[in-house]
Parts: C-alpha cells; structure tokens; sequence
C-alpha cells in the first residue's frame, strides 16, 4: 500500500514538474532599447576634436585681423580717398571742417597727430602764411609738388614751437618740436582741398609715409 501511494505521488510530481527535476528558471528579461521616438545620445565633437573650435576660432581672429589692415575709403562732398589702418576718425572741432582724425601717437610724445580735411580758398602763398602763423619765432618751411593723378598738389613741411591756430593762442602753452605737413588738392579755380596734418615731431614722422600715401590716393569728384 505505501508502494502505491509512492508511485502515485511520484506520478503527480512527473505530470507538474517532471520526477526528480528542478522547476526551470525563468528567462532573462530583454534589455530595453530605446524607442524610435527618443533622439539618440549626440557626441560632443569639439570635446572629441578640440581643434575644430580651436581652427574656426583662428579663421575669425585672421579675418578680424585682415579687416583692419585694410585701409578703408573716406568719401566727402568733392573728394574720395583711402584711410590707413590705425586713423581714428574723430567728431570735427567745428564746422568748416568735414573731416578729422586722430594718428597714434609716437612712444615718449604725449600727443596724438591731428589731420583735419576741408574745402576752402585763397591762393597758395597766403595760405601759407596763415600756417606759418601758427608757429613761434623761427620756422622751418619746405614745400614740394606731388602728381596725384592728373592734379598737382602742393605738400607744405613747417617745424618749430607749434602755438596753435590764431582762435586758440594764448589758451595754452606753445608746443616745441611740432611739424605741420599741409597739403593743397586744387578743386577748382577758386577753391582748394586742404589736408592739415598736426603733432609732434617724431609722432609726424611715424606717419609720413601713410600720409603720403593717403594723399596720393586722392580722387577729385568735379
């Protein structure tokens, strides 16, 4: 009788689990993926490739640099010409004038050049006079023609103690070794462009060459 019971139990065991088996295990479960709706994770490429920033960075700064060293084209009324790197063009200290700008200055001098453009008349000798006015005791005046194109322009060279136009003398101390470079573009027959450039000596002498070259690129708009 026990026998009996002992193979019915056993035949229960084999029809649930099997006889002398183990209950299986239950599979793994599938590892998530990501769904067709998330965005997939993004590199960073400038963390793996530092030197495409580092390369873009260097295009900007070189073409930055490029701008500058362009000379740009000031154009008034009844001239055009090519402004040097480095000019800074400042608001006019009155009206007849059209246009101003401050050259840096040279190392050791404390002020900066000043050129200013305007039209106006008279002929070369009294303007001349009106400059050498601007300067105490004795001076020393050069003067020389340019071929700008077809035009003949005058370049006037004064050196001495620089006290200013006549409006501002007696306002402020005479300067020693200053130089005016002023230059006359014939516009017409009764008036004239007159570019005055003004500072220390060595300041003038740092821009001469640029100077001259902004007067040789002159363009008359008759």
């Amino acid at each position: 009788m026990q026998r009996i019971y002992l193979l019915a139990l056993c035949g229960l065991s084999i029809s649930t689990f099997g006889c002398g088996e183990s209950r299986p295990a239950k599979p793994a479960a599938p590892i998530p993926t990501a769904s067709s709706n998330e965005s997939p994770v993004k590199s960073d490429d400038s963390a793996d490739n530092p030197a495409v920033t580092t390369t873009d960075a260097g295009e900007a700064k070189d073409k930055t640099e490029s701008d500058a060293a362009v000379p740009k084209e000031l154009k008034l009324e009844g001239v055009s010409t090519l402004v040097p790197p480095g000019w800074k063009q400042v608001p006019p200290a009155n009206r007849i004038i059209e246009a101003e700008f401050a050259l840096p200055k040279a190392e050791g001098d404390q002020h900066d050049g000043r050129l200013t453009i305007m039209a106006a008349g008279g002929d070369t000798d009294s303007n001349i006079d009106r400059w050498k006015s601007e300067f105490l005791g004795q001076t020393e005046i050069k003067t020389e023609t340019l071929e700008v194109g077809t035009l003949e322009v005058t370049w006037v060279d004064i050196r001495g103690e620089w006290r200013g136009p006549s409006s501002a003398q007696g306002k402020s101390q005479p300067r020693p070794d200053y130089r005016m470079i002023a230059v006359i573009v014939p516009f017409s027959e009764m008036s004239s462009y007159f570019y005055k450039l003004t500072g220390p000596r060595e300041t003038l002498a740092t821009h001469e060459e640029a100077f001259k070259s902004f007067v040789k690129s002159t363009r008359v708009k008759r």
